[in-house]
């Protein structure tokens, strides 16, 4: 958690003071501390125990990963032929003129 820190005296908000004093509990207030909260992380992993193994998610999304590497070799086939036919359009146009 990132926040910034006000302190505020007894004297400068008494109403910060009513409205969190303790009841049966004998305490002498003198300052409270506002935390004005900039940024935090729920998902922290210092606390969140993991669920699945790294081999475990491999093995889940291997098809996805398969599929993926094809699609990007199919696209790369594809580009290739994309280039050939238009470089070989140009050759065709340089030989009329």
């Amino acid at each position: 958690m990132f926040a910034e820190v006000e302190i505020v005296t007894l004297s400068n908000r008494p109403d910060f003071f009513e409205k969190l004093s303790l009841e049966n509990y004998k305490y002498k207030p003198m300052r409270i501390m506002l935390f004005k909260i900039q940024g935090y992380d729920w998902n922290c992993p210092q606390h969140i125990t993991p669920r699945f193994i790294h081999k475990e998610v491999q093995e889940a999304l291997q098809d996805q990963i398969e599929e993926a590497k094809r699609l990007k070799e199919e696209n790369e086939k594809l580009k290739k032929q994309i280039f050939e036919l238009t470089n070989y359009e140009k050759q065709l146009a340089c030989r009329k003129i």
